[in-house]
């Protein structure tokens, strides 16, 4: 479930730099109010910050926000908003590596 976070954390980070896409921004203004502060800081963080880039999975201390510790808001929220920012295929892909976990 560690993965499905950090990727989110990863495609925030990388999607922001389409401040133009509506459909991500609203995505994103919807799912974060949706998150308590504690939830808020383990799927956010700053573009430079080196975990961005860290895609390994196996062996290594996950950041991130669980799935499994989203509510059912949450994780409806937080699948618009992956759709919003992959492609058909690129969304398949992840949701499919995520039901592996």
């Amino acid at each position: 479930m560690r993965i499905v976070a950090t990727l989110l954390c990863t495609l925030l980070a990388v999607a922001a730099t389409a401040q133009e896409d509506t459909a991500y921004r609203e995505a994103v203004t919807t799912f974060l109010p949706l998150l308590d502060d504690q939830q808020r800081d383990a799927a956010s963080f700053p573009f430079d910050d080196p975990d961005r880039e860290n895609w390994h999975f196996a062996g290594i201390r996950k950041i991130g926000l669980p799935y499994g510790e989203l509510t059912e808001s949450q994780r409806e929220a937080f699948q618009t908003l992956i759709k919003s920012v992959l492609s058909d295929e690129g969304y398949s892909k992840a949701e499919g590596i995520r039901q592996l976990e």
